[in-house]
């Protein structure tokens, strides 16, 4: 694999892992690792007072030597997690290396340490992203055993974005609603490839498989004409009356989003949902796998709007408006087998 492949890391395409993420017997069964053929045949061991000649009947001595394959299932997983394990989220872009702080040398020990260490890599660190389709095309790339291994993905802070940040040309500005706007079409695409990709983290049995998705994505429907003519005079204002009365609106507004956030979710990633329900999953912890942007829910921001809703309030918000798309997107999972019957 080329090093300038576009949302790939150094370890994707080394093995396809099928084993379990964490040594739990020796790798050659007690055995010592078979040691590699040597091409000369004369071997002196004059400290022992003992030397082979190169010929047929000579007889070379055993010496038994510990091989990292021979260690304990415990030292082995001590060592994997001091060499592979990385405190901050291993960053994947499209055109441009990511930066990978563990030794990935230790890849290269043997075909069985590598087979062994590889889920380990992946299911112990977490994974970011520039957006939805690098996210997809490094799925594609890394295959099912490392998919299988996956915990923990997210997106760049300010990189999954549906709409352009910057202040808006005139109090009129609106934005369609997410699941009507043209433009969100590949964004929707290959959100789908990630859902279908990851079901094979959905699943696996037990406590393994795909635990958190932070989605950083802006789902935006919102019409912003009426809030900014609000806004403008107010900081000119000695009265906040219309500033509290649109606060008190703020709840109602977001709980509708939250709702339309939810359907988009529960659309853009069904395969995912369908494979982990079939797994046995709970519909309220599958539910809170899934995590929006808290901006979905905070005010629009520019340099002639300095009101915004912030600390302890905003946060409130933030928080009440992602717990909100996930009890509607749980109450979609729990309805789910009729759904896709009225769906057909």
């Amino acid at each position: 694999m080329a090093e300038d492949d576009p949302g790939c890391i150094v370890v994707a395409a080394l093995s396809r892992p099928e084993h379990s993420n964490v040594a739990t017997k020796s790798l050659d069964n007690g055995k010592t690792c078979p040691r590699p053929k040597r091409k000369h045949a004369a071997v002196s061991r004059e400290n022992e007072g003992v030397t082979a000649v190169g010929t047929r009947k000579s007889k070379r001595l055993a010496i038994n030597r510990i091989s990292f394959c021979s260690l304990p299932a415990e030292i082995r997983n001590a060592i994997y997690e001091a060499a592979l394990v990385q405190d901050s989220p291993i960053e994947i872009g499209t055109g441009r290396k990511c930066a990978i702080q563990a030794d990935t040398q230790l890849f290269r020990v043997s075909k069985s340490v590598r087979r062994e260490a590889l889920p380990y890599f992946f299911s112990s660190n977490a994974f970011s992203f520039d957006n939805m389709e690098a996210l997809a095309d490094w799925l594609q790339l890394i295959g099912r055993g490392a998919r299988v291994s996956l915990r923990r993905i997210g997106f760049h802070d300010g990189n999954e974005h549906a709409h352009d940040t910057s202040p808006p040309p005139s109090p009129e500005w609106k934005c369609k609603p997410f699941s009507e706007d043209p433009s969100q079409g590949a964004h929707r695409r290959a959100t789908r490839r990630v859902s279908s990709l990851l079901a094979d983290a959905a699943a696996v049995a037990g406590d393994g498989g795909l635990q958190r998705l932070v989605v950083r994505y802006n789902y935006c429907s919102c019409n912003m004409g009426g809030l900014l003519r609000l806004l403008q005079p107010v900081h000119a204002r000695p009265s906040r009356g219309p500033l509290a009365s649109s606060l008190a609106d703020c709840g109602e507004r977001n709980r509708r989003k939250a709702a339309e956030i939810a359907d988009i979710l529960y659309k853009d990633f069904k395969t995912f949902f369908a494979a982990a329900l079939d797994r046995g999953q709970p519909p309220a912890e599958l539910a809170r796998r899934f995590a929006v942007s808290g901006s979905n829910f905070a005010w629009y921001r520019s340099p002639g709007l300095p009101i915004v809703v912030a600390g302890t309030e905003g946060q409130h918000t933030t928080t009440g408006g992602q717990e909100a798309v996930a009890q509607y997107l749980e109450v979609l999972l729990q309805n789910y087998k009729a759904l896709t019957v009225l769906s057909m």
